[in-house]
């Protein structure tokens, strides 16, 4: 009976070992904010966010409010009537997750089209803060560490 016991123990203990050791290849670290702090989860890799934990500030609705926040007042997208489009402080800093982004965390997918349109990228990743808000076009997110849905915004 002691046998089984000992078996038993190293078996699970082997098991976690094995789990514990796959949890960096599962998903890239990525910041993620609790109770009003940045929390590493995962070990990540790139510095924490330059925004307030919690706080996604809003899109200025009327020309003068968009110029007061330097954005440009105008067509964007689809969109028939002007909106604001604001440059984000963190543009071009690396991000595991959106939340961690004034704008969008995004696959930097370095031009390649097929990451966008071929077959469904996977696995860990790390991305790229958008450098404006709101974003249009074709992309793919990154979220909590792993590549994550293919959109497109008009």
């Amino acid at each position: 009976m002691t046998r089984r016991s000992i078996r038993s123990v190293t078996a699970a203990a082997v098991f976690a070992a094995l789990v514990i050791s796959t949890l960096p290849a599962m998903a890239a670290g990525f910041w993620e904010c609790r109770a009003g702090v940045w929390v590493g989860v995962g070990a990540p890799r790139h510095a924490k966010p330059l925004r307030a934990c919690g706080e996604k500030p809003s899109l200025p609705r009327g020309e003068s409010d968009c110029r007061a926040a330097g954005g440009r007042w105008g067509r964007a997208g689809l969109f028939p009537k002007p909106i604001c489009t604001v440059p984000t402080r963190d543009g071009g800093r690396a991000c595991g997750d959106g939340q961690e982004c004034e704008g969008t965390c995004l696959l930097d997918t370095k031009g390649d089209r097929s990451k966008m349109f071929g077959a469904k990228p996977q696995g860990p990743a790390t991305g790229v803060c958008t450098r404006a808000r709101p974003v249009f076009g074709c992309m793919v997110e990154v979220t909590r560490g792993r590549i994550g849905r293919r959109i497109c915004r008009d």
